[in-house]
């Protein structure tokens, strides 16, 4: 009786809409089932109160959820529980049932170990707070050594007697790094047939050279016969802002395919909204031809939290993937530009370490991701207080 007392009073209220109360209705039903129901059930219901929170629904808030988020964190199969305690993240709950940190599923354990640690409430620390950062001087290799020289170095630091010679990724961060350079320095990298390195290069110009050398910058890219510097043209007039009539008189002319979606993007960075993110962006995320970055690129450009979703993949254990993504792929500098409140993923260390922090980065995601707003003057996710 008390339930249908405050369901009416919600509704009278107009703190819930119709689709709302039959929710409400339905979750009373589901707490009941993975009570009293089949293992089969319960996994059908921690795929339902998972996508329910991934959508932000309103019943995602009430007692009635998280009381079904307990029952299914204690449900016989690992693979319940652990989507159960990742939707009890999206939520913004860190409070677990029982003691998951010690649960028998390794995989259980760890992540309850890292929500402890990462909300303090745990008196021992995750094994990345109490390493020390790797250093790149003790890496084996010349190239390493080098690479890691620039890339640990603040902009406009060092002094770099010259660019030539270097590889592709060692070149961007020389180019950060040294007290005297000019934007120009980065064409062989925009030209890069890898777009990690393109991408690395493009925030490079807009963080390191002023508006107008990078705008004319856009239009040498944008003039030439190299497809990859014209993509790497038209993502930067997107990350500008200007000059967008070189994007739009590129996109009536251009023929080869590749370049073609790239200016889609930047167009789509330049507020033109006509379906590309729900629609053309979806498909070229599940192409081998087309880098996903670049397209997680424009739509973090755009405040679209889908592309954070693209990367940390809110319900998959994907630690190894994340890494990939975040070393060698080198996408941690764009996210480290979109989201800088996202704990550190340290470059260099041992595999084991990073895997570590990749998942501590999922999980930190999970905490927050319902509560990023996007401030459109800087151009950033902030957590929301």
């Amino acid at each position: 009786m008390t339930s249908v007392v405050l369901l009416v009073v919600a509704v009278g209220c107009g703190l819930w809409f119709k689709d709302d109360v039959a929710q409400a209705v339905r979750l009373r039903r589901l707490v009941r089932q993975a009570e009293q129901g089949t293992p089969a059930q319960r996994a059908a219901i921690a795929q339902q109160a998972g996508a329910w929170a991934l959508e932000e629904r309103a019943v995602c808030r009430s007692g009635g959820f998280e009381a079904l988020l307990d029952v299914l964190m204690r449900e016989g199969r690992s693979g319940v529980r652990l989507r159960a305690l990742r939707t009890n993240l999206l939520i913004g709950r860190a409070e677990m049932p029982g003691d998951l940190a010690n649960d028998d599923d390794p995989l259980i354990a760890r992540h309850a170990h890292i929500i402890e640690s990462l909300t303090g409430a745990c008196a021992c620390p995750w094994p990345t707070d109490v390493l020390m950062p790797p250093d790149w001087r003790g890496l084996p290799d010349e190239a390493g050594r080098v690479l890691g020289r620039y890339e640990s170095a603040a902009p406009g630091s060092l002094a770099v007697d010259s660019f030539e010679g270097l590889p592709d990724l060692a070149l961007v961060f020389a180019v950060r790094a040294a007290r005297e350079a000019t934007v120009d320095d980065l064409w062989p990298a925009l030209g890069s047939e890898h777009a990690s390195v393109r991408h690395a290069a493009l925030l490079v110009a807009v963080e390191r050279f002023d508006e107008a050398a990078c705008e004319q910058l856009a239009r040498d890219l944008m003039g030439t016969s190299h497809d990859e510097h014209r993509m790497s043209g038209a993502l930067l007039v997107g990350l500008l802002g200007e000059p967008g009539h070189v994007v739009e008189d590129q996109w009536r002319r251009e023929r080869v395919w590749l370049v073609r979606q790239h200016l889609a993007a930047a167009r789509y960075m330049l507020g033109v909204d006509d379906g590309w993110a729900d629609g053309p962006a979806q498909g070229l995320l599940v192409r081998r031809d087309f880098a996903d970055s670049a397209v997680w690129l424009a739509m973090l450009h755009r405040g679209d939290r889908r592309a954070l979703d693209g990367v940390f993949k809110p319900f998959e254990s994907n630690a190894g993937e994340l890494v990939d993504l975040l070393d060698r792929r080198r996408f941690v500098f764009v996210l480290r530009r979109y989201v800088p409140e996202l704990p550190e993923f340290w470059l260099y260390a041992e595999v084991d370490t990073q895997r570590d922090m990749a998942d501590m980065l999922q999980d930190w995601y999970l905490l927050h991701r319902n509560r990023l707003v996007f401030d459109e003057g800087a151009r950033v996710f902030r957590v929301g207080r």
